[in-house]
């Protein structure tokens, strides 16, 4: 009995391999994305609990010395944000390339597989009509040889 090879078995490995790698690389920038994403959350709150502690020194007539002190937090911390905001737009720049090469990557590997399962239904088409063959060759002889003894 014959086998079935398809003879883009090895291409269709690697590219299996190749897409793997690429969601692995996608899973990765998106794992940075939600870093960034937190570490600008945690700035935020830390922005919205300067404010807070701003207006109550304001509202106790604190000294001058403690609202500069917390009017100059607040600038260091609207700095961070600007530069965490700018880290979280290029993680997500960078988990759109990494989706972009993923998809890519799978509808390769899905073209092959494809053609692949094409070649099987075809090879077994094939094998099917030979083994029908055969099996009629076998019926037409042994109707020959029951009618030629009988």
């Amino acid at each position: 009995m014959r086998r079935f090879r398809f003879p883009l078995d090895d291409v269709l490995k690697v590219r299996r391999v190749e897409e793997r790698q690429a969601e692995r690389r996608l899973r990765q920038a998106q794992e940075r994305l939600r870093q960034r994403e937190d570490a600008l959350a945690q700035l935020i709150t830390q922005q919205q609990e300067a404010m807070k502690g701003l207006r109550q020194l304001l509202a106790d007539n604190a000294s001058c010395e403690d609202i500069l002190l917390t009017v100059r937090r607040l600038e260091a911390l609207e700095r961070q944000r600007t530069a965490a905001e700018a880290e979280v737009r290029l993680a997500q720049q960078e988990v759109d390339e990494q989706l972009r090469a993923y998809q890519e990557c799978r509808r390769r590997r899905e073209l092959l597989e494809d053609l692949r399962q094409k070649a099987w239904r075809q090879w077994l088409a094939e094998f099917l009509r030979e083994e029908q063959s055969n099996a009629d060759d076998r019926a037409l002889r042994d109707f020959a040889v029951k009618s030629a003894e009988g």
